[in-house]
């Protein structure tokens, strides 16, 4: 008797010598949603404009604000985990930290379980993408000191608006 040849056993570099198969074609790409005609004429335009601190309106609460923000960012987990943190150093009406309260490094790191290198890098691309800027204090007993404040880029406060505006209709 004479038994049959043993099946086949493909390995991933089969697999990538195959031809491949013939593709479903593609339906045609939707046009993007765009924001509502009075957010696009305010949209800034160019780049820098894109990262300059957003005004609040009257009723606008910069915390609650900030932390919706911080949700439509694109931002990576311990980006998003430092300026969640920093929110709790700042008041929660203009975003600014106080000079004597302000967090040092070993604190943010301790606070959010990151290493200080950690933190270091994700302060820095909180204030690369304009949630975060160094002021330094002119007057007072802390007069030259730097110091950090918190800001909602104009372009993620636009979209906020437009999505709040969308849903309280």
């Amino acid at each position: 008797m004479t038994t049959p040849p043993p099946a086949p056993c493909f390995s991933p570099a089969d697999m990538a010598r195959r031809p491949a198969r013939p593709s479903a074609p593609q339906p045609e790409p939707r046009p993007a949603a765009t924001l509502p005609t009075a957010a696009a004429q305010d949209a800034p335009s160019r780049p820098e404009e894109l990262l300059t601190p957003g005004k609040l309106r009257d009723k606008e609460r910069f915390r609650a604000t900030y932390q919706r923000g911080i949700r439509l960012s694109r931002m990576t987990p311990n980006s998003r985990l430092m300026a969640h943190t920093l929110i709790w150093y700042s008041s929660h009406i203009t975003g600014r930290i106080n000079p004597s309260g302000q967090p040092s490094i070993d604190e943010l790191s301790y606070a959010t379980g990151l290493t200080i290198d950690q933190v270091k890098v994700q302060l820095s691309i909180l204030e690369t993408r304009g949630w975060l800027y160094f002021h330094t204090v002119n007057e007072g007993p802390n007069r030259g000191e730097t110091t950090m404040r918190l800001a909602i880029p104009a372009h993620i406060l636009e979209q906020i608006r437009a999505r709040s505006a969308h849903t309280s209709r």
